[in-house]
């Protein structure tokens, strides 16, 4: 009797862990898609882990099939069953492993990155671009999205381009779109007390970056742990299933 429950404790265990990893490999996927929409924004300005953003959605994948997997054989008490998910477990486990040490690196690199990547870009940033090059609208992308202006400020921009030593900044900072001529075309640029942004973008892009970095580098080592733990619970069940 005493092994009966032991062997139901262990099966609601396992089945409760597996339940709450289906959920959480859900937010996992969800959180990396979303990282890799977002990060199209400033993509062209900066250097993202996109490779390491897809594993992630694929783990989540995998997280929420696998966990589906221990739970209809935490319940069922499938030998078989239980024993793939132990193996498929194990897999997973040593897989985290790729995507935990790419946002390690990039989280401890951030600043390094920050100060080549994205000041290089900005230094770029050509407003009278007729054809308004990737570098120069990816920019104007991340001032609305972000809710930033230049690179540390908007005053950096007349401190380090010749075009807006007039004390301007592009339009993409200012509070409303200004046009000009007769034909209402937009205008390029507007003048400092119009900004609506006040922020530096290096600012806020570091925070955003730095949340999903550490949010991603938490999520996973706790992923991979408790995975290993769920791993050791559906063995002792299998065994326990194969005596019965």
């Amino acid at each position: 009797m005493v092994k009966g429950f032991t062997n139901s404790l262990i099966q609601c265990v396992l089945f409760t862990f597996n339940f709450v990893f289906v959920c959480f490999g859900v937010i996992i996927g969800v959180l990396g898609g979303y990282f890799l929409v977002k990060s199209t924004d400033f993509k062209q300005i900066i250097d993202t882990p996109d490779t390491g953003a897809i594993v992630v959605v694929l783990t989540g994948i995998a997280v929420f099939i696998i966990s589906f997997l221990g739970c209809f054989g935490a319940v069922k008490e499938n030998s078989c069953l239980l024993k793939m998910y132990c193996f498929c477990v194990g897999i997973l486990s040593i897989l985290i492993i790729g995507p935990l040490i790419i946002f390690m690196v990039y989280s401890v690199k951030l600043d390094e990155i920050m100060e080549k990547q994205l000041l290089t870009a900005f230094t770029e940033y050509r407003v009278n671009d007729p054809k308004k090059n990737s570098i120069s609208a990816a920019i104007d992308t991340l001032h609305q999205t972000s809710k930033c202006c230049g690179y540390n400020g908007p005053a950096w921009w007349a401190a380090n381009l010749p075009e807006f030593e007039d004390n301007t900044v592009p339009a993409s900072c200012c509070s409303n779109q200004i046009t000009i001529g007769l034909m209402n075309r937009p205008q390029n640029k507007c003048t400092i007390d119009q900004v609506k942004f006040t922020q530096g973008c290096e600012g806020e892009l570091r925070t955003i970056l730095k949340l999903f970095f550490n949010t991603m580098i938490t999520s996973l080592l706790i992923i991979g742990l408790t995975l290993l733990i769920a791993a050791a619970i559906a063995c002792i069940l299998a065994n326990a299933a194969r005596a019965q």
